[in-house]
């Protein structure tokens, strides 16, 4: 039985949050879950959101495809919820991640509690035009190995535990809202 996209978000999240609020002005940070319609509507499983000063960033979270831990891991993005991403993306420095585990199998996922971080990596949104990746297709599979996911053309993968996140690259409220209101 491969591991489920949820069981990889919810473990991750946990991570994730408890990583991001050990960095300096990321104290309040919070995850706000996103309810099956706003998913399916704006594109994303999660935000982290901040006080003060606040900056918005959205993690979308991808499944293998496949039954097996060996590289090339696959993955299936989708134009509609790609362009949604997209253009959030382009709002500010490097708010909005694709999340890709490596992780197809209970078996690797129960060795790595609770560190998954150590092979999770994230694809920054904002790079990956939509004519580039998808041409006129609906879907597109892609292969990642550490350090690179191959689309059309290739494009980085960030170690999840190196991921430099700054105020500076997430939204600000006002962009959050209006691309939410649309």
């Amino acid at each position: 039985m491969r591991v489920s996209e949820k069981s990889l978000e919810l473990n991750l999240a946990a991570e994730i949050l408890n990583r991001l609020r050990a960095r300096p002005g990321m104290s309040k940070l919070y995850l706000r879950g996103l309810t099956q319609g706003e998913e399916s509507r704006m594109g994303a499983d999660f935000f982290a959101q901040l006080d003060g000063r606040t900056r918005l960033f959205a993690f979308q979270f991808k499944a293998p495809l496949g039954r097996t831990d060996s590289t090339p891991y696959k993955f299936t993005l989708q134009r509609e919820q790609h362009t949604k991403l997209r253009v959030l993306s382009t709002r500010s420095n490097n708010p909005v991640f694709y999340v890709l585990p490596f992780y197809a199998t209970h078996q690797k996922l129960r060795k790595d509690i609770p560190n998954l971080i150590q092979d999770t990596w994230a694809l920054r949104v904002k790079p990956m035009k939509i004519r580039d990746v998808f041409g006129t297709n609906r879907t597109k599979r892609i292969s990642c190995n550490r350090g690179t996911a191959t689309v059309n053309p290739d494009y980085e993968l960030i170690p999840f535990e190196k991921l430099a996140l700054s105020l500076e690259d997430g939204v600000s409220p006002t962009d959050f809202s209006e691309w939410y209101s649309t």
